[in-house]
């Protein structure tokens, strides 16, 4: 008696083929390379907003100081240097009068160092009608 032999089955096929293990391989690579881009765009992001705030937080103390002193705010310019969340940044205010009714405009610009370009500017109004 002859066994009947099941023509070609898949029986004896077991595992992945050569190719398909490299185009899983070429997939994964990709997926992986892009997912690496968008998290260093998200920390690059991160790090920007930090600065901006960081920025604006230094801005407003500047103000504050100025109008917590008892001098008087003059005509100028005048810069300097503030140090928050464990970075320099620089400063620079430019005060110049409004009108004749001893209003001043302040103008606070503020520099991160390894950035020459503004990152933040407040305006800022001292002074005004004195009645006589």
């Amino acid at each position: 008696m002859q066994k009947k032999r099941c023509p070609k089955s898949h029986e004896n096929e077991q595992g992945f083929s050569l190719l398909e293990v490299m185009i899983c391989l070429f997939l994964l690579a990709v997926v992986a390379t892009a997912l690496s881009h968008a998290i260093g765009r998200s920390a690059a992001a991160v790090n920007l907003l930090e600065q901006r705030y960081y920025s604006r937080l230094t801005a407003h103390n500047v103000a504050a100081e100025l109008f917590l002193k008892k001098q008087s705010v003059s005509e100028g310019e005048t810069h300097g240097i503030s140090i928050m969340g464990d970075q320099h940044f620089n400063w620079n205010i430019h005060t110049q009068k409004v009108s004749d009714s001893g209003l001043l405009r302040t103008e606070i610009q503020i520099h991160y160092p390894q950035n020459k370009e503004k990152t933040f500017n407040l305006n800022v109004f001292y002074g005004g009608l004195s009645a006589e």
